[in-house]
């Protein structure tokens, strides 16, 4: 976070703050420490787990402490491709292995940093009751063909919420910024004309910011 907190600083101006999967956990938590910079959110499926075991879904939360532990093992036996079963988990069966190869080998040599993104958001300790102090317009994007479990965590972001917006992309899981960019930038569009429309000239613009 503090690193983001750099990239704001160059920025010069308030953000709308655009993040997806893990970078829309840490834009969330970047919120709820107290950055006010931050004139608004919008996530694309943060996986934040802590929020399913403080809102009680503790099958939901299972689900994801399933998959996490299923990657560390197999990391330690050796298996060089045991990222596979969080891409499978997040995209659906067969994602991973229809990914091309440059792809698949990137996200293998990166494995040791996505089980510190699991520990990480694991340590995150984000409630509801934490949700209901954020001020900022929040925007949450889940894709119909996503994992429960993921799509639980942006209903309950919307329930705690404020002021907040759920939307469902049709036809489209996780990793929907690679197979429907278009519309997903759509609905990025659509977020920022909604809150400038609703600061009503009062506020300086802000910068997009992903």
């Amino acid at each position: 976070m503090d690193a983001l907190a750099q990239v704001i600083d160059r920025a010069g101006s308030d953000v709308h703050l655009v993040g997806h999967s893990f970078g829309a956990h840490v834009g969330l938590a970047m919120c709820l420490r107290g950055e006010k910079r931050i004139r608004s959110l919008f996530l694309a499926e943060p996986p934040t787990p802590s929020l399913l075991e403080a809102s009680g879904d503790h099958e939901a939360y299972s689900e994801f402490r399933k998959t996490s532990g299923a990657l560390v093992a197999e990391f330690r036996r050796g298996n060089t491709l045991a990222a596979e079963v969080v891409i499978d988990f997040y995209g659906g069966k067969g994602t991973f292995a229809s990914w091309p190869e440059r792809l698949r080998h990137f996200v293998a040599q990166t494995t040791p940093t996505l089980i510190l993104d699991w520990e990480s958001a694991y340590g995150s300790n984000i409630s509801p009751e934490m949700l209901a102090r954020l001020d900022q317009p929040l925007t949450v994007l889940i894709g119909r063909r996503s994992h429960p479990s993921v799509r639980l965590v942006g209903a309950i972001l919307c329930r705690n919420v404020r002021d907040a917006t759920l939307v469902e992309m049709e036809d489209a899981a996780h990793f929907m910024i690679g197979t429907h960019p278009g519309a997903v930038a759509g609905c990025i569009q659509d977020h920022l004309h909604l809150v400038e429309r609703a600061a009503d000239g009062k506020a300086a613009p802000a910068t997009p910011f992903a």
